[in-house]
């Protein structure tokens, strides 16, 4: 099965969609994964398809500086995971800090998908470069996000993650793909829906 991502950049570019942080391209990857995939919740297998393949798919996060402010995806087991009131499976996640044991990021699977792109929006003049692929990645600290009057959209999105919790390959997004992970449905909530997910974020985000 061709994976998710590779039928959205085909049909993108087959309409002339070439700039993906463009006004247009939102609003046509939004149109066009409600159009594919409506309420449906993507298998994991439609988001790691290629994983034998393709160069970007890494057993963990890579490490170096190079690996923040890159955007990635993979399955999750979280710790102590009784105690937490949901959690999600399959992460969609930047890279912001680095721990012995892990990483910290933001999983912007806590918002619904228009705040991801609000957030998407105010992160963007933060790129490194404008090749948007795999070596763009966002400058970005802990401290910058934590600045919530200028981030408020980040504050629900920040959780941190164990190396040897990790259930799959680690997939890294090219830039170019970002407009469209963020609209691709395949979150995975544990012990609450993802509207009530997204309703205790916008609440956390109305508190700011």
């Amino acid at each position: 099965m061709a994976d998710a991502f590779k039928i959205l950049r085909d049909l993108a570019e087959q309409n002339g969609i070439t700039n993906p942080k463009s006004r247009k391209a939102t609003r046509w990857f939004m149109e066009k994964v409600k159009d594919l995939y409506g309420d449906q919740t993507l298998a994991t297998k439609e988001i790691l398809s290629e994983t034998k393949h393709n160069k970007y798919v890494q057993k963990r996060i890579p490490g170096g500086d190079t690996a923040f402010g890159k955007m990635y995806t993979f399955v999750y087991n979280p710790m102590h995971k009784q105690k937490l009131p949901y959690y999600d499976l399959f992460p969609l996640v930047i890279m912001i800090s680095r721990y012995n044991d892990g990483f910290l990021g933001l999983n912007l699977h806590y918002l619904a998908p228009k705040y991801r792109q609000i957030l998407l929006d105010k992160l963007y003049p933060l790129i490194t470069n404008k090749n948007y692929d795999h070596t763009t990645r966002f400058r970005m600290t802990y401290e910058m996000v934590r600045d919530w009057k200028k981030l408020k959209y980040a504050k629900p999105c920040i959780k941190r993650y164990k190396m040897k919790k990790l259930r799959s390959r680690v997939l890294q997004l090219s830039a170019s793909d970002w407009n469209t992970a963020i609209y691709l449905p395949y979150e995975r909530f544990k012990k609450k829906s993802k509207k009530g997910v997204w309703m205790d974020s916008k609440r956390d985000i109305n508190k700011v």
